[in-house]
């Protein structure tokens, strides 16, 4: 019995591998990679760990082990996609047969084994912060989801040559990402004379500052103590409450619009005055959004305590 790897995109393959690489060698089985990904010729006894729940009709003769490939932002009340994007009363089917998960409140609401594991993509992270450096990223325009799933791009996109000139105002090198399913995200900023970093890595690895509208990446941020700076866009309902980025947990200071975003002092922001009264603003609210999202700030062992877990629920006895 072995336990193969599944990814069709690289956000996934991000969360399941660092899980996936701490099983005992003699456990772990292929790889399948990439967008045509397929599991063929393996024995139906196996198990195949999925990063998204897109992949679980994509293996339909094997057990499924899930692991979490963000910060267990769900969205209620969407009508048929509901299921897929909640974790509570989940329709997946039986052959789902355990889930690591960002924090214990999502593991004990799929109602099978769970093992509320952090966050384990953490865990290949070495800070080396490139002084000056701000990223800015954005959501895919997922709308067939809710509003809040959106992307808050379209909202800023005439004024981010204004964001860029802001920040470099303020001696900062302006560096671009994107979600891996925002398939435009590097043409914006090339267009911008904005580098582009596509991986989330690489990304917590340097910035000294993250600018985003709504993504798992400003959690992991907040996590690592990196300032998040938080974009709204008009399409984001302020009556509704799904947890977390809506609206209990956002992760730092919040902008509206571009006129609030031109007349903040980012420099104070990212390190600190005695005007905030704490040596790193808005530290607190990082902390508790850490806690929100993964009860808890990172110790490097995410990965490897999932992975234990994992062997003492299926290994033979």
């Amino acid at each position: 019995m072995r336990v193969h790897l599944f990814a069709t995109e690289p956000q996934y393959e991000r969360h399941v591998r660092a899980v996936w690489k701490h099983l005992p060698a003699e456990m772990r089985g292929e790889e399948f990679l990439g967008r045509a990904a397929a599991v063929r010729g393996m024995p139906a006894k196996d198990y195949v760990m999925v990063g998204g729940f897109t992949e679980i009709d994509r293996v339909q003769r094997h057990r499924l082990i899930y692991v979490e490939h963000g910060a267990g932002q769900s969205y209620k009340d969407i009508g048929p996609l509901s299921e897929a994007y909640s974790h509570k009363d989940s329709k997946h089917p039986q052959r789902v047969m355990a889930y690591i998960c960002p924090r214990q409140i999502i593991a004990e609401a799929w109602g099978r084994p769970a093992f509320a594991a952090g966050c384990p993509a953490l865990d290949e992270v070495t800070r080396v912060p490139w002084p000056q450096t701000a990223v800015i990223t954005f959501h895919w325009d997922a709308r067939q989801v809710c509003p809040e799933a959106r992307s808050a791009r379209p909202h800023w996109i005439d004024n981010l040559h204004e964001v860029v000139a802001w920040l470099r105002d303020y001696n900062f090198d302006v560096v671009g990402s994107g979600h891996p399913k925002d398939r435009e995200a590097e043409m914006v900023w090339n267009a911008l004379n904005v580098p582009f970093w596509a991986d989330p890595d690489t990304v917590l690895a340097r910035a000294c500052l993250l600018i985003a509208d709504n993504t798992s990446l400003m959690y992991e941020a907040a996590a690592l103590d990196i300032p998040v700076l938080v974009l709204n866009a008009p399409w984001f309902r302020r009556n509704v409450d799904h947890g977390l980025r809506f609206w209990e947990h956002v992760p730092g200071r919040q902008f509206d619009h571009i006129d609030e975003l031109l007349l903040f002092d980012v420099r104070e922001y990212v390190e600190g005055s005695p005007y905030f009264g704490v040596a790193r603003p808005f530290a607190d609210q990082r902390a508790a959004a850490t806690v929100a999202a993964y009860d808890g700030p990172p110790d490097g062992k995410s990965g490897q305590r999932a992975a234990e877990w994992l062997v003492r629920l299926i290994a033979p006895k």
